[in-house]
């Protein structure tokens, strides 16, 4: 088993190095690539037991148990079961989720500077006073000034971006157990790039992008599209 555990981490590891792509998410809009190979057309049998590739990480762990509770669910749709004793599964799901660290970049803005564009308004006012046989007139003129956009400057901003990762791997475990041999049937990775490092926040929408794929092919890297408050984002994080 530990051999079996080993070779799945170096594929899954090896699979989720990605790179930083020009396609980036803002807030609240995600954008996820997504690269799946295989199917799951010969699975007869979709029981199957989860397990992390990464052995530091204790199933025990409210992180683990949170995000796997939100990838049960996007399995259950594709008509998977998961089992909590390994010797009932036909099926040996593994994962691998993670973050890379912080990777700053520079970008030129322009910001539009503002100031005095003219006189929006004009007022004079007028005094006469009359002492003995002389007569005074006195005058008083104020401006109220306009403002507006008077042109533009380039400022330098620095930000860091972050490379989020998911990766998952289906074995069928009932061949392994037969012949000590790896048979697997479809792995897909998911990778997002932007500015949050939260990955509580950004895993059920990766989660969500990539689910059409799980058990067929993309037969390309997807770049998919998805909003924070997407119905398939929300219905993964709701709580039973």
């Amino acid at each position: 088993m530990k051999k079996f555990i080993f070779f799945i981490s170096l594929a899954l590891i090896l699979g989720c190095s990605t790179t930083f792509q020009s396609s980036q998410s803002s807030v609240g809009n995600f954008v996820v690539e997504v690269d799946a190979y295989g199917s799951e057309s010969k699975i007869d049998d979709k029981s199957y037991y989860l397990l992390p590739v990464d052995s530091t990480i204790n199933t025990s762990d409210f992180r683990y148990i949170e995000f796997s509770e939100i990838l049960e669910k996007a399995l259950t749709e594709k008509g998977y079961t998961r089992v909590q004793s390994i010797s009932e599964a036909k099926l040996l799901i593994v994962i691998n989720y993670g973050m890379s660290d912080a990777k700053t970049y520079e970008r030129n803005l322009i910001v539009p500077t503002w100031g005095v564009t003219g006189i929006s308004n004009v007022n004079t006012s007028g005094n006469i006073s009359v002492y003995s046989n002389n007569i005074n007139y006195s005058q008083n003129t104020t401006s109220t000034p306009s403002y507006g956009i008077t042109g533009s400057r380039v400022v330098n901003q620095q930000y860091d971006m972050y490379m989020r990762y998911f990766g998952i791997a289906v074995f069928d475990y009932e061949y392994y157990r037969k012949t000590n041999k790896e048979k697997a049937y479809w792995k897909a990775v998911l990778s997002s790039a932007g500015s949050s490092n939260d990955l509580r926040r950004v895993f059920p929408v990766m989660i969500a992008a990539g689910m059409d794929y799980f058990g067929s092919s993309s037969r390309e890297r997807k770049i998919i599209r998805i909003k924070e408050n997407d119905k398939r984002v929300r219905k993964l994080k709701e709580s039973e």
